[in-house]
């Protein structure tokens, strides 16, 4: 593989998707990296480095990676949402040379309405600045990473390429998300990557995550609602499933996130000069699959799939509207294109993954050990 001696940006480096592609960048790369990181505490270096300590020991790595990081990453206090002068300040003094590949990971993965103006700041206009500070940098290429469920609420086969009016389901993330993809579409001047993942789950060897949403989302407010109606309707959901509203045959596409960055460098070492790229798994379980697997390591019946709502009862409802955002994901029927991604990346082990049931019966049972009994009981009915 290629090795670079250049200067590269990221942001979003403390985040799921970030931290793991700054591994990525330090083991496969030579580049000086210059990290853009909030200052929450006065330190956000010593945050970062932290963070790094604690993914060698959740993904089982080399301790090398730590000498890579102290020897060519640089860490700059700062935050999306400041003005484009004073990013362009900061960063132009830690490369004089200029900046060679810009990574924007930085997002809000919140989807709840109420948050619904900070999600569009980070998402929409966090991109604006990127894309403006790219260009001031006058960067070689900059990488966007978005989701590969702008889609929306389209089925079927999901081509790589932009997508200027989806359908919408009723997410703020989706939607904005969207947005940022209209940004980078409409920039000059500059080479854009445009990178899709989809449902992001742990490490592919040790399972380790450090980010909770997505699948394990859904496990928690399944968690959640089984403590809960133990204690109003003791026993009720040991012995009656739980009907939900859902296509049981639609794949849910889950990929590791050490494929997900794996992926998208190797697409920004190729010699592509396309813009959209899906970062998906060829085969996931299908949604039946995936739920029959997640009640059964609850200690529950698998659920009873349903067409439609009519045929619920009270508890059913309870249990629907508490995973009301995760129902578009479960009723969906797509099949990402990879036709981008593999001409540019090259490569069997990326290319032809199969996340497998067994690979779920591991995600599941790494996070209901290391996560599920702390949580708090938070969801009422």
């Amino acid at each position: 593989m290629t090795r670079s001696k250049t200067s590269h940006l990221l942001t979003g480096a403390t985040g799921f998707v970030g931290s793991c592609l700054l591994i990525e960048l330090l083991l496969k790369t030579q580049a000086n990296i210059i990290c853009l990181v909030r200052d929450k505490d006065g330190s956000p270096k010593k945050r970062l480095r932290n963070l790094i300590e604690k993914l060698i020991s959740l993904y089982q790595l080399s301790t090398s990676v730590l000498i890579e990081f102290d020897d060519r990453c640089q860490v700059v206090s700062g935050d999306i949402l400041e003005s484009v002068d004073s990013l362009y300040k900061k960063i132009i003094s830690c490369a004089p040379s200029g900046i060679d590949q810009v990574w924007h990971t930085a997002a809000s993965l919140n989807y709840e309405e109420r948050f619904s103006d900070d999600i569009y700041a980070l998402n929409k206009g966090g991109v604006e600045t990127i894309a403006e500070l790219s260009q001031r940098l006058n960067a070689n290429a900059l990488n966007h990473f978005s989701t590969a469920y702008v889609a929306g609420t389209n089925t079927g086969k999901i081509l790589e390429h932009y997508s200027p009016n989806p359908c919408f389901n009723a997410n703020t993330y989706e939607r904005t998300k969207s947005l940022g993809e209209h940004v980078i579409e409409n920039i000059r001047g500059l080479h854009t990557r445009t990178f899709r993942p989809s449902i992001v789950v742990g490490h592919s060897e040790t399972q380790g995550a450090i980010n909770f949403s997505g699948l394990y989302g859904f496990v928690r407010r399944l968690y959640q609602f089984k403590k809960i109606m133990g204690r109003i309707n003791r026993g009720y959901l040991d012995n009656n499933p739980v009907r939900i509203v859902a296509d049981g045959d639609a794949q849910l596409n889950l990929i590791h996130v050490n494929r997900v960055v794996a992926q998208a460098l190797r697409v920004s070492l190729s010699d592509s000069q396309e813009r959209y790229f899906h970062l998906t798994t060829a085969e996931s379980p299908t949604v039946r699959q995936a739920l029959n697997a997640v009640f059964t390591k609850l200690g529950l019946p698998a659920p009873e799939i349903i067409s439609e709502a009519s045929a619920m009862n009270w508890i059913d409802k309870q249990f629907n509207e508490k995973i009301e955002f995760y129902s578009s994901y479960l009723n969906s029927a797509k099949r990402f294109d990879r036709t981008n991604i593999d001409r540019a990346i090259k490569s069997k082990w990326l290319s032809d993954h199969h996340l497998s049931s067994k690979h779920l019966d591991l995600l599941l049972d790494w996070y209901t050990a290391s996560e599920l009994n702390a949580l708090p009981l938070t969801v009422d009915i």
